[in-house]
This record gives C-alpha cells, sequence and structure tokens, in this order.
C-alpha cells in the first residue's frame, strides 16, 4: 500500500550571505530565531523531520492534496518572515 504525503521545505539560504557578513554569533542567533517563526506558523499541522542548515524539512502524510491549504501555509509563513524582517530593518 502506498502513502501519499505532503513534502514542504521552506528555506531562507538568502540569508547565507547575510551570515557570511555578519558577526557569527549575532547571524547564527537570527537564523535561529527566523526558522522557530517557520516552525511556530506551521498551521497545516506539518511534521518537521529536520532542520537542515537554513532549511525546514516538513512533511505531512495525508489522503489527498489540499492546494489552497498549501497556499495558506506559504502565505503564512512568508508574512511571517517578512514582517521579522521589518522589524529588524527598522
Amino acid at each position: 500500500m502506498t502513502q501519499n504525503a505532503v513534502l514542504f521545505i521552506p528555506d531562507i539560504s538568502g540569508f547565507t550571505e547575510f551570515v557570511h557578513h555578519t558577526d557569527i554569533s549575532h547571524s547564527r542567533h537570527i537564523i535561529s530565531e527566523l526558522l522557530e517563526l517557520l516552525i511556530d506558523s506551521n498551521i497545516m499541522g506539518l511534521e518537521l523531520a529536520e532542520i537542515e542548515g537554513d532549511a525546514l524539512f516538513l512533511y505531512k502524510l495525508i489522503d489527498g492534496v489540499d492546494v489552497n491549504s498549501i497556499n495558506k501555509q506559504i502565505e503564512k509563513m512568508y508574512l511571517a518572515f517578512h514582517t521579522h524582517i521589518k522589524r529588524y530593518e527598522y
């Protein structure tokens, strides 16, 4: 019997340059904070399989794909992430 799953990998790899140009202790704190923010924005009940550097590997075993739920999940994480980044800009 096969099992269907949604694989979801939010990645903040654009911050690699940021990490290289920021004090290491400060950049680690910010990256950790942003990854936690993404985890806390999980409205689909996705399971965290692994944190891979600056990306999260999330999954959920499901019978069918609900594209609207996935779109809402993407929007929730995107808005939370960019709202938090704006706070750093100020």
